[in-house]
């Protein structure tokens, strides 16, 4: 309705002709406008003081006050006709106001909190202070995942899912600051302007689905899914564009917004029931590989091909249908395209191997790596591998080994192996050694002078090898070398640490049983246990 529609409505219902259908659409504007109802009150004021001018007028211009009977009789009819119509006009403004009281819910405030099974996290809050609920955020609160995923719940209706490493503060009820993480946002019409804040970026949603990677060791990226977002770069060139579906930015160190190829399925729509994992079992060849099964977001990246042997020639029996055998010779390795855990993130690799007995033996077998192979480049602690040489089993990519003794791992026995790796407060590494389900004790070697140092897997630099079977990483002017003598089954690699319980259970039954979540204290998490690249 038009300012000049509104004023002949109005008009029209102090004159008593306003027409019955017009009403709804004039309550309609008084409900919803506040400039309306000023237009309705002026309206109202003139009306009054003309009528009262008028008969003042009147009065005066006759010498003797006597007033015709019709002219009362008009008078009075036009008087009670305004005061009907205001009265009305009255209840109608004071019913709009009741029922706003009454039905108009409030703007609701703050979030939620679901927490996915095996998640590892903090929550603080500002000052201290206990939040109402254990599972919600409001203003000042503070979330960091160490592992697994999170789903968080606004007021308005945005919902969320967000992959550790994450650290996150609400500054307002719909604005987030994403310091850290992987996150996913879906935003109803309802909802449009929430906004994600970044070290690099300020995200204005104009109604839209968007991913947000956010990492200490790079510059952060935004992927549009469907809608439209307004993305503003906030260091010195401060760069602003409203990106569409389809499209991608990465902010560089000036403050400019950098095409990137959007990669939207890489991102949790809906919060995973586990930690997330890849899952190689060989029981079925596709394509020439071996498929990844598990929830990974880079599922589809686990493809596992040998380099130059057909997939089929290589399986035989395994301790849980099929295997793969390795006889030690080059070209059998066998490669993924998934880049691997990133940095000093927590991780569980486990697995079933059988050697090859009465064979000779060189030192080392390699049966999974993945990492920078490139010594002398940032440390010796760019990579990580596990290992098998007669009597030991180990881990490597510490600057050293940490190794544990297996007498007969050689004896071309089946064995259960599994590794858990995490970084402590201290920015210590911790690596459990599990052989049969079991704990076991383990000694650490290094021959730099400062000792075992926590693993900083580098997975995206251009000599990165990503997640490789049966041999060592390519090593320049060497190839791969230190390949695996035997059969390799049911490989599992989380993204977090299992407990000794679920990994005996994949021990005993080949069967992934998820941990409860953990809460750990509600003070932040070191920077150590966050930290991170982008190449997971």
């Amino acid at each position: 309705m038009t300012q000049v529609e509104l004023e002949s409505r109005i008009q029209d219902m102090f004159e008593g002709v306003l027409a019955e259908d017009q009403w709804p659409e004039l309550h309609k504007a008084l409900l919803e406008s506040e400039e309306a109802r000023e237009t309705y009150y002026t309206y109202a004021q003139i009306h009054t003081l003309l009528d009262q001018k008028a008969q003042g007028a009147h009065t005066l211009t006759l010498k003797t006050p006597v007033i015709p009977i019709d002219d009362v009789i008009k008078s009075q009819r036009r008087k009670s006709f305004r005061y009907a119509a205001l009265s009305a006009a009255a209840v109608v403004m004071i019913g709009l106001i009741v029922m706003q009281m009454f039905f108009i819910e409030p703007k609701p405030t703050g979030l939620s909190i679901e927490v996915s099974p095996g998640s590892e996290f903090s929550l603080s809050h500002e000052g201290g202070q206990e939040a109402p609920e254990e599972m919600t955020m409001e203003k000042g609160s503070r979330l960091q995942i160490t592992q697994g995923a999170v789903e968080l719940t606004f007021g308005s209706g945005v919902k969320s899912i967000i992959m550790a490493p994450a650290d996150l503060t609400m500054h307002d009820d719909d604005v987030l600051y994403l310091n850290q993480g992987t996150a996913w946002f879906h935003v109803p019409a309802k909802a449009v302007g929430f906004q994600v804040k970044t070290r690099d970026f300020d995200i204005v949603d104009l109604g839209t689905e968007f991913g947000v990677h956010s990492s200490p060791n790079h510059h952060d990226e935004v992927h549009i899914i469907t809608g439209k977002v307004k993305v503003t770069a906030l260091r010195v060139r401060t760069e602003t564009a409203t990106l569409t579906a389809g499209e991608a930015r990465r902010a560089d160190p000036v403050g400019r917004l950098i095409t990137i190829p959007a990669e939207t399925s890489v991102f949790m729509k809906s919060l995973p029931k586990s930690l997330p994992y890849m899952h190689w079992s060989f029981d079925e060849v596709a394509d020439g590989g071996f498929a990844a099964e598990g929830n990974h977001a880079r599922l589809t990246t686990g493809k596992a091909s040998p380099r130059k042997k057909s997939a089929s020639s290589m399986q035989v029996d395994g301790r849980f249908g099929k295997a793969v055998l390795f006889d030690g010779q080059p070209g059998e390795e066998i490669l993924t395209q998934w880049k691997g855990i990133s940095g000093t993130r927590p991780r569980t690799v486990a697995c079933w191997i059988k050697s090859t007995p009465d064979v000779p033996w060189q030192d080392l077998d390699n049966f999974i790596a993945w990492g920078l192979n490139k010594p002398n480049y940032t440390g010796w602690n760019t990579k990580w591998k596990f290992a098998v040489e007669p009597g030991l089993l180990h881990v490597s990519g510490y600057q050293g080994r940490i190794t544990t003794k297996v007498p007969e791992i050689m004896h071309g026995k089946w064995f259960h192996v599994a590794c858990t790796h995490r970084v402590n407060k201290s920015g210590k590494p911790e690596v459990s050694l599990y052989v049969n389900g079991t704990l076991v004790e383990t000694q650490s070697n290094s021959t730099h002078s400062s000792g075992i140092k926590s693993t900083n897997t580098i997975t995206d630099d251009p000599h990165s090898d990503p997640v490789i079977f049966g041999a060592d990483l390519f090593t320049p002017g060497h190839g791969y070398r230190d390949h695996f003598r035997g059969l390799l089954d049911e490989v599992y690699i989380f993204e977090g640490i299992l407990s000794a319980s679920a990994i005996k259970i994949l021990a005993q039954e080949n069967r992934y049983e998820s941990d409860p979540s953990v809460q750990t204290l509600t003070k932040p998490i070191s920077n150590n246990s966050l930290e991170t690249d982008s190449g997971s």
